[in-house]
C-alpha cells in the first residue's frame, strides 16, 4: 500500500510545475501576532499577581487579632443575640441562631452547618465575595469603625 503511494506522488510531482511565490505568509504573520499577545499578557498576570500577595503576618493578623466579636456585630452587622453568656449570630449558610462564638480561638461556629468561620471565612460567607476581597474589606475599614489592624 505504501509504495503505491509513494508512486502516485512521483509521477504527480514529475508533471508538476513548482511555483514559488515571494512575500510573507499570513498564517506565519498571524501565528507571530498571536504569540506576542499571549507574551503580553503573561507579563500582565505575573505583575498583577504580584500586586496582589497578602504578607502571611497580615493574613495572620486578620484570623487572630481581630476580634470576631467586632466582625459579626461592627463590621457585618450580622443580626446577633446574647444566650447562655454566648453570641449567637445568624449563620450566613443555614439561617438559623444555633451558633456561638469563642473568643479564645477567635472562631465562630454554625452546630446545625457544622462550620467553623474565622473572620475572613465569615466575609467571604456573608458577603459572597472572593478571598481577596474579604481580605481588603477587613484591612480597610470605614472611618466610623473604632478599631484598627495591627499587620
Amino acid at each position: 500500500m505504501a509504495g503505491c503511494l509513494l508512486t502516485l506522488i512521483d509521477r504527480i510531482i514529475h508533471k508538476s510545475e513548482i511555483l514559488t511565490i515571494d512575500g510573507e505568509s499570513y498564517r506565519i504573520k498571524e501565528a507571530s501576532e498571536r504569540a506576542a499577545q499571549k507574551q503580553a499578557l503573561r507579563k500582565k498576570k505575573k505583575s498583577t499577581k504580584k500586586m496582589n500577595r497578602i504578607s502571611p503576618e497580615t493574613l495572620r493578623a486578620l484570623r487572630n487579632q481581630l476580634p470576631i466579636e467586632e466582625v459579626i456585630c461592627l463590621r457585618l452587622a450580622i443580626p446577633n443575640k446574647f444566650r447562655d453568656s454566648f453570641l449567637r449570630f445568624l449563620c450566613p449558610l443555614c439561617g438559623e441562631f444555633n451558633t456561638a462564638v469563642n473568643p479564645k480561638t477567635n472562631l465562630a461556629r454554625c452546630f446545625l452547618c457544622a462550620k467553623n468561620f474565622n473572620p475572613i471565612d465569615l466575609v467571604i460567607a456573608v458577603r459572597r465575595c472572593a478571598f481577596l476581597d474579604a481580605v481588603n474589606f477587613l484591612q480597610n475599614p470605614a472611618p466610623h469603625q473604632r478599631y484598627s489592624i495591627a499587620p
